[in-house]
This record gives C-alpha cells, structure tokens and sequence, in this order.
C-alpha cells in the first residue's frame, strides 16, 4: 500500500504573522515584568512634582540669572541681592547670599565641584564673582573681577567659570571675557571681545564660548583652550542670550 503525503508550505504572510507573535510576547514579557515608576534620570528618584514655583510672599521676585545643579535637582536664581535655592524635586525654597552688598546679576553652578557662583555689582561698578558651596549655600571665596560678570558659564572639563562684563571702560567700551580657575579661586586670563557683552554659552564638544555683543551686533567664538577669538559672526540686533550646551 502506497501512502500520499502532500506537504503544506508556509506563505510569506504566515511566517510574518508568528514572527510577530513571538515578538510581541517577549515584549509584553519585558513590559510586565518591569514596574513602571517615573524617576529622575540617574538616582531613582521621582520626577518634578510641579510645573510652576511660585516664590515666597516677600521676595523681591526680580530673578535676572538662573542656573541648574542636574545631579543634585537644585535650580538657583539671581533674585535681586540674593540668591534662591530651589529643590525641582519639591519645590522647598532656601534663601542664601544675603547682604552681598549689591544686585545678584547671573549665577552658574558647577556640580562635580558642588559650588554655585553668583556675581555681585557695587554703585561704584566694581564687580565681585561671590563662591558657595552648592549643599551648605555658605560662602567660601570672593574673586574680583575687574572686566566685569554680566554673565556666567562653566567650563565643566577644565572646572574653568568664564565670565563677559562690559569691561573696564564701561557701557560702549571693549568688553571682557574674564576666565576664573575654580581650584585656586582667582583670575587666570582676560581678554577682549565685542562692545556690552550681555551672554556667554559654553559648547564642551567643540571647545568654544559664545558671547554676544549688543552694540556691534554680533556673538564672539572664543577656542576655550587656546584662549583666543576664533571667529566673530554678525547676528541680528542686540543679542543678548543663548542657550548653554554641556
């Protein structure tokens, strides 16, 4: 006796078919058996309770610079003649820097040092760069600095805080990019940029500062490590801000 076997093949579209099967069940595998809980990025804690802080009754509520500490989940802002400490995860609020002796303009935070810097303008224009230590909010050194600090940044991979101020002649005068070593807290060079310079970025990856100046129009590329103007670039009226990239 002779037996008839036909054997079925498996069309294109089948094997599709259990080829998503399969994989849409180890993906539920994995879904499952992962719990889903909103954390901060890197330490496991829960994600922002709010979207909006509002501050103390009594406060001057004048914020002009604002900056983040991403690894301690602390903002901190220039509030007139102090700063605040503001916790992204809760909202507390810390109030320090008090009695610096003039307006806060800008502040910069460095988080692998844990120090917030703050910079402080006297009647007589005479600029200070105030230094605190980020978990205790105590001061802990006082730069001057002569070429001024309209504003703040960090070079996080020399641990260098570069800051541009109007410079010694003043309103409409050269400005100065004014770099301050972190390690023994004074200045370790200066030099000349565009007229009021308002704003300073830092790009780590390309090694360069951006700074802008309103009067000429224009944002200044300074190479960080050769410590020189690479390249001035026109823009449009009065630039006064840009974004930091770390």
């Amino acid at each position: 006796m002779t037996v008839s076997m036909t054997r079925r093949r498996v069309g294109p579209n089948r094997t599709s078919a259990v080829a998503a099967g399969v994989l849409f069940a180890v993906l539920a595998l994995i879904l499952f058996a992962v719990p889903h809980t909103a954390r901060a990025e890197g330490d496991g804690e829960s994600t922002h309770t709010a979207a909006r802080i509002t501050l103390p009754v009594g406060m001057s509520s004048m914020a002009t610079g604002v900056a983040s500490d991403p690894k301690a989940h602390i903002l901190y802002t220039a509030d007139h003649d102090q700063v605040l400490a503001v916790n992204e995860l809760t909202g507390v609020i810390t109030v320090f820097g008090l009695g610096l002796g003039g307006p806060v303009d800008a502040v910069a935070v460095d988080p692998d040092y844990d120090e917030v810097f703050a910079t402080q303008t006297d009647e007589y224009g005479n600029t200070w760069v105030h230094v605190f230590a980020g978990s205790a909010h105590s001061n802990i050194a006082t730069i001057p600095v002569p070429g001024g600090a309209s504003a703040l940044a960090v070079d996080h991979r020399t641990h260098t805080l570069v800051a541009v101020g109007y410079g010694s002649g003043g309103t409409g005068s050269a400005g100065t990019l004014t770099f301050i070593n972190e390690d023994t807290n004074s200045v370790s060079s200066t030099l000349a940029i565009g007229r009021d310079p308002e704003a300073v970025a830092i790009d780590q990856f390309a090694r360069v500062a951006y700074a802008t100046s309103q009067v000429d129009n224009s944002v200044w590329v300074i190479d960080l490590d050769g410590r020189a103007v690479k390249s001035v670039v026109a823009v449009g009226v009065r630039p006064r801000a840009w974004r930091s990239i770390r």
